[in-house]
């Protein structure tokens, strides 16, 4: 009897979930993204609004970067910068409200 199960590895079914799924490659770093999320970051530190951990912030700017670039207006994206840098495991501590966080991260973005 013959095994009639595809193998999991078949080029042409992943290629069908990928385009299904709207997957694919993971998209291309945006470095204007990524240059104002680090000012906006280098801001709040300064200010001594949060504190991370140096081998981290890479990391956390990929993060903060994919994540406010799916902001859908500057109310949205303010927001979505605040919740990720307090829910984010690469912060170490935040010293600063929600409120002083947004004012910081509001004068960087204009």
């Amino acid at each position: 009897m013959a095994d009639d199960t595809p193998p999991d590895d078949d080029p042409i079914d992943v290629a069908l979930l990928r385009a299904a799924l709207g997957g694919g490659e993971d998209p291309e770093p945006n470095p204007q993204m990524n240059s104002e999320v680090e000012r906006a970051l280098s801001a709040l530190i300064e200010a001594e609004l949060v504190e991370i951990d140096e081998g981290r912030r890479p990391a956390l700017i990929a993060e903060l970067a994919t994540v406010v670039g799916e902001a859908r207006s500057p109310r949205d994206y303010l927001k979505r910068f605040v919740r990720t840098i307090v829910h984010s495991d690469h912060v170490e501590e935040i010293y600063g409200s929600d409120d002083e966080l947004r004012e910081i991260i509001a004068k960087v973005a204009d």
